[in-house]
């Protein structure tokens, strides 16, 4: 009888057809079933049309979609443990640069759900947080191909993540961890990656996965969030923060492939969640473990070179009636200045306080105006800006506010204070479309907007009326978003040896660093270090703060908790009761 499924000529073999194998064929580059009974005959033919499609780049025929639709109850346990079933899956997951299109019409026709129920469950699951645009499965699939792009790249920028791809020795490993790596989102618990893991132990062990894969895809859906939040989060100048990142990462294999799915994971979000300066933070990141791999010793000594070595070739570097300005930079400044820190920087760091010294020695109000210094980074996507004068009240929340007066985004700030009350600030901006401060015109009125503040008889800057006055948000600092971002505020002692660490996350505006920086220095809590991180409408940010008083961790429940309530306030944060 004639098939109600399909047109009464595909059941039969035509001139036209081009080829025919295992219960298929091919015509005009799509591909047919030879009968509605296929499946029936050998469920395992589903996971093998897959295989043929790959290998022959042939599309689906909108018989073979009604087919795995009336097919769907086959894909049972029994199936999902075959492993002649599961050995085809290995091979498609074998062509990198070729598997993302066919799982997308695995998703499509209703089987990839069905073969790993783990990934069936984010199918048009909306995501709430702040920075997904995309729902968990869309995203997942994007992530793969961005991965399989990486193959045919020519992009310098994307040189090493091609490298690393092409190198791995299990990519099998890298596709099941992608695949998984989101699927703890359907838990609706705090930390999907903890669930996302545990999903992932499932699977591997219906796939009878063993050994370095079983490890290396537990690795990375595991910690797929740690290399983004060590090289954002994180002081990676810090000796610690490497060696916890290297215990975590265990091999610089692994590191590289995890910094190979980060890069993949950022991409696959939004359009903002990956630019040049995050990409720099992660390579910082990437080297210096490397480095501590390959030499722990030697790089630890990195940080406990003598200083008398370094303070040699700095001396060899610098006019000799310099000798006193170096002799002062080197005992005024605080020990973790020179943690990791180059005879390059440390030798433009005295030629800044000299150009500040000489301003002192004249006559007027400029001496008490701080020197800035400017280097732009285009590669990294910011301009390096550092600040030397004198230690005033509210110098850090100042510069933020004629920065933000300019439109301009602060990156990260590392500040020091030196025992003669000069400071030394240095910050990582960029313009509005992440590149680098370059216009001199621009740098210029930057620099009068903190001469007008500083300047003796001065009437100082009012950067709260000139950031409210800007019109034209940048990249960073974007309209609010049409959905909430969850605000929060997280104060501990317990995140770093010496200082007190503060967290937040909030809707982003301009001159939210201002209000943070004033607010914080009428605490008396000095901020050491901060880092930024904005995308998607959020800011993100952790500051590593001091009492500036004693120099050490702010302590005292009153006083912590007047932190969090000023900053909570400042964010436009409700307490909870």
């Amino acid at each position: 009888p004639r098939s109600t499924l399909f047109p009464y000529t595909t059941l039969f073999r035509s001139p036209a057809v081009e080829e025919a194998f295992d219960g298929f064929y091919s015509k005009n580059g799509l591909i047919y079933p030879e009968s509605e009974r296929i499946f029936e005959e050998d469920p395992s033919r589903m996971m093998r049309f897959f295989l043929h499609s790959q290998r022959r780049n042939l599309r689906t025929s909108p018989e073979i979609r009604k087919l795995f639709k009336l097919n769907w109850d086959r894909i049972d346990d029994e199936f999902r443990r075959s492993r002649a079933i599961r050995d085809t899956f290995e091979e498609i997951l074998q062509a990198r640069g070729q598997v993302a299109h066919i799982f997308r019409r695995m998703h499509r026709v209703g089987f990839l759900g069905r073969y790993l129920p783990e990934f069936g469950q984010l199918t048009d699951l909306v995501q709430h947080e702040f920075f997904h645009r995309y729902s968990a499965d869309e995203h997942t699939l994007r992530c793969i191909e961005i991965l399989d792009s990486l193959i045919l790249t020519e992009d310098p920028k994307k040189q090493l993540f091609k490298r690393i791809f092409q190198d791995t020795e299990d990519p099998v490993a890298l596709y099941v961890a992608l695949l998984m790596h989101d699927t703890g989102r359907a838990e609706n618990v705090r930390h999907h990656e903890d669930a996302s893991a545990i999903l992932a132990e499932q699977v591997c062990r219906r796939l009878g996965y063993r050994g370095d894969r079983l490890r290396l895809i537990m690795f990375l859906v595991d910690h797929h969030l740690t290399f983004w939040k060590t090289s954002t989060t994180m002081d990676i100048s810090d000796l610690q923060t490497i060696a916890d990142f290297a215990t975590a990462m265990k091999s610089t294999h692994w590191m590289e492939a995890l910094h190979l799915f980060t890069y993949v994971d950022s991409n696959g979000t939004n359009d903002e969640a990956w630019n040049d300066w995050k990409a720099s933070l992660m390579m910082q990141l990437h080297r210096r473990t490397a480095a501590y791999f390959q030499d722990r010793g030697k790089y630890r000594q990195e940080f406990t070179r003598p200083l008398a070595e370094t303070k040699r070739e700095v001396l060899e570097k610098v006019p000799a009636a310099w000798s006193d300005e170096v002799e002062a930079h080197f005992t005024t400044l605080p020990d973790r200045y020179f943690r990791h820190r180059g005879v390059s920087s440390i030798v433009r760091h005295v030629e800044l306080f000299h150009r500040f010294f000489e301003k002192i020695g004249r006559t007027g109000n400029d001496s008490l105006v701080p020197v800035l210094g400017w280097e732009a980074r285009p590669n990294e996507g910011y301009s390096l800006l550092e600040v030397a004068g004198w230690n005033r009240h509210h110098l850090l929340a100042k510069v933020a506010g004629a920065l933000a007066a300019r439109n301009l985004n602060i990156l990260s700030a590392d500040l020091y204070t030196r025992s003669d009350d000069l400071v030394l600030d240095i910050f990582r901006v960029c313009t509005a479309t992440f590149n680098p401060v370059t216009s001199p015109r621009e740098i210029e009125r930057i620099e009068k907007l903190l001469e007008q503040e500083f300047g003796v008889g001065e009437k100082g800057a009012d950067f709260r009326s000139l950031i409210e006055n800007r019109v034209s948000p940048s990249i960073l600092r974007e309209e609010p978003p049409n959905f909430d971002i969850p605000q929060r505020v997280y104060l501990s002692n317990d995140d770093h040896e010496t200082t007190t660490v503060l967290e937040i996350q909030a809707q982003d505006r301009i001159g939210l660093l201002y209000d943070l920086f004033t607010l914080l220095g009428n605490l008396d809590a000095e901020v050491l270090n901060a880092r930024i991180s904005t995308q998607a409408g959020a800011a993100i940010d952790r500051f590593y703060l001091v009492d500036s008083q004693t120099e050490t961790k702010i302590t005292g429940k009153d006083r912590l908790a007047e932190i969090e309530a000023k900053v909570s306030e400042c964010l436009h944060l409700t307490r909870a009761e």
